[in-house]
């Protein structure tokens, strides 16, 4: 569901600047975030994190809130 999530998103205008689900949680990913200077609502792996690992939004949630 995460990867239709990610795909989806690009028609709502979001961008790949950076990939954060496959790699998060100890990886090189991390969590959502701002990407030289894309905001995280317009990278699209910000919606295949939420569906992957729970909702996160930056700095309002400290850690990810599973469904």
């Amino acid at each position: 569901m995460g990867i239709l999530a990610h795909e989806l998103s690009h028609g709502c205008g979001t961008n790949d600047a950076t990939y954060f689900g496959r790699l998060a949680r100890g990886g090189i990913g991390g969590y959502p975030r701002d990407y030289n200077g894309v905001r995280w609502y317009d990278i699209a792996d910000t919606y295949q994190f939420w569906f992957d690992f729970g909702l996160y939004i930056p700095k309002v949630t400290p850690e990810p809130i599973e469904f």
